[in-house]
């Protein structure tokens, strides 16, 4: 069975705000599934439509014929946590003693798998 994968790394968003997007897709068709980001209002489904076109992409290369979308849907869609960045900002209060704040932005890896539907009888 073929499957169609996508993997961005490294993109600028928290895991856990990534993870809300992938739980409304995971297992839906892939026209549903691009309604939903397309109607969505979060920053992240941009990364996720992108990942998604990939994946068909992918799928279609590997297939070598036409197919309609309408029999494909997301297999897996898993994010994991990347590298995180750290900022270190000099603090307001104590600065003369050395203070400092430290920022930490997230990153994650998003992973996108398209295959067909299997029709069992």
């Amino acid at each position: 069975m073929d499957t169609g994968r996508c993997t961005l790394k490294y993109r600028r968003v928290s895991p856990r705000k990534a993870r809300l997007i992938a739980d409304l897709i995971r297992g839906k068709s892939v026209p549903e599934a691009r309604a939903i980001l397309t109607l969505s209002t979060k920053r992240v489904t941009v990364h996720f439509q992108k990942a998604l076109g990939a994946a068909l992409a992918s799928y279609k290369q590997k297939a070598g014929e036409a197919v309609e979308e309408e029999v494909l849907f997301i297999s897996r869609v898993q994010v994991e946590q990347g590298p995180t960045w750290k900022l270190v900002l000099p603090a307001g209060k104590p600065m003369r003693f050395g203070g400092y704040n430290l920022i930490k932005r997230r990153t994650s890896h998003i992973t996108v798998e398209v295959s067909p539907r299997e029709e069992t009888e």
